[in-house]
């Protein structure tokens, strides 16, 4: 493996989701947010990323209500969305 995954899955908690998902992934691709894994999980959106705090503010920043947010370690289903959504190098 060619790098380490992120240290911390922010979680948030969302009045919606799916448009938060949205957000993220688009500020990912735009390169503002360095996300490895972007998914929902039930009412939650996980993000793999080593800096939370950066995340939370750049939400904030596009107008993204957050109910609720915590860090966590990533679980074995985090590790692997993190891992598929690395581009091929091979």
């Amino acid at each position: 493996m060619d790098a380490a995954l992120p240290n911390y899955v922010l979680a948030i908690e969302p009045s919606d989701p799916v448009q938060v998902l949205h957000v993220i992934r688009n500020l990912k691709e735009d390169g503002v947010l360095d996300a490895e894994g972007v998914s929902l999980f039930g009412a939650e959106v996980h993000v793999n990323i080593e800096d939370p705090d950066k995340v939370k503010s750049v939400l904030v920043k596009h107008g993204i209500d957050m109910d609720r947010t915590y860090t966590t370690s990533p679980s074995l289903e985090d590790a692997f969305i993190a891992l598929g959504d690395r581009p091929n190098t091979q």
